[in-house]
């Protein structure tokens, strides 16, 4: 009933004021959609917005004029017959005052609205724009292990092959699997937890076929958690550093301990090596590779996990502990 209001309450007919509500509205809604769909599109600015209250001022001026000629002119002698007698004054100043409020209000809330959705819609680009930077940079980092991992297999292999072990054509059926592995499984998000201690048993099998006796491994795998759900070759890269690092320049054997546990949505997991004498470039490589998979994983659960490195003089031990929701990252 505003604009009875702004025009002094005229009537007591519940039929009088609301027909001079509809005959109102056409002009209501002309002025909403003019700030709505131009001036505030073309001109609202946080920044600068001198020309849009300028352009709002002349404009609510303009209708508040306006607005009381077409009420006194159409409005009042089809809502309010009676007055139609009466020597009425057009441009009342507190009647005027009275509608250029009412119109300022509409103003204020249409403008605000618009800025309302402008902010979500920049919050949703904003959004959208982090989960595709995200994406993209956890494929960066994922294609920097796969071929690391390959590379790795491949030059176990070919060491074997040169000495013209009859382990060379099994090694080669074990590869297939982890290049099946890489095509197929780590294109997915997650993978099942039992898919990677199975990645990780036939990266052991097979680092064990070439060191022999260079190398004891003892591992511990657990898993209560059965449907529990990982990214691929997330753990599998501690693994190759444990076998990288304790077995280069080492003439005693190496020893490699691993603990998994799965249990009730979170997931531990537990390597150390034995240290050879290792220097230089081989301590680079590894604090590169270590840098990689702490960002991958700050990446995909954010502080839903804990990565745990002990470097001491003789051993080199990580823990990782993680808080996952089943089939849920």
């Amino acid at each position: 009933m505003a604009s009875v209001v702004s025009e002094g309450g005229y009537g007591t007919s519940l039929t009088q004021v609301l027909l001079f509500e509809v005959l109102a509205l056409p002009f209501k809604l002309l002025l909403v959609y003019l700030n709505w769909f131009y001036l505030v599109p073309r001109f609202f600015d946080l920044k600068n917005s001198t020309n849009y209250l300028l352009l709002a001022g002349v404009t609510l001026i303009a209708f508040t004029f306006g607005f009381r000629y077409y009420s006194m002119k159409f409005s009042f002698p089809l809502a309010f017959p009676e007055f139609t007698d009466l020597n009425m004054t057009y441009f009342l100043p507190y009647t005027l005052v009275r509608i250029l409020l009412v119109f300022l209000i509409l103003f204020v809330v249409t403008t605000c609205w618009q800025f309302y959705i402008d902010w979500l819609e920049k919050q949703r680009i904003a959004n959208l724009l982090k989960i595709e930077k995200r994406e993209t940079e956890l494929k960066y980092l994922k294609s920097q292990v796969n071929p690391h991992f390959l590379f790795n297999t491949l030059n176990t292999i070919y060491s074997l092959s040169l000495e013209k072990s009859v382990k060379v054509p099994k090694l080669l059926l074990k590869l297939s699997d982890f290049l099946s592995f890489s095509l197929y499984e780590t294109s997915q998000e997650t993978i099942s937890i039992h898919k990677e201690v199975a990645l990780i048993e036939n990266f052991i099998e097979l680092q064990k076929d070439r060191f022999v006796d260079r190398v004891a491994v003892e591992k511990k795998v657990t898993i209560d958690d059965q449907f529990l759900q990982i990214p691929p070759m997330l753990l599998i890269t501690f693994i190759e550093n444990a076998f990288k690092h304790s077995l280069k320049n080492e003439i005693g054997t190496a020893n490699i301990y691993i603990e998994l546990l799965a249990k009730g949505g979170s997931l531990t997991f537990l390597v150390r090596n034995s240290k050879s004498d290792e220097t230089g470039k081989a301590e680079k490589e590894k604090g590169i590779g270590l840098k990689n998979i702490r960002r991958r994983l700050d990446l995909i659960y954010g502080n839903q996990y804990s990565l745990d490195i002990d470097d001491a003089e003789n051993t080199f031990q990580i823990l990782l502990q993680l808080k996952v929701l089943p089939n849920e990252i």
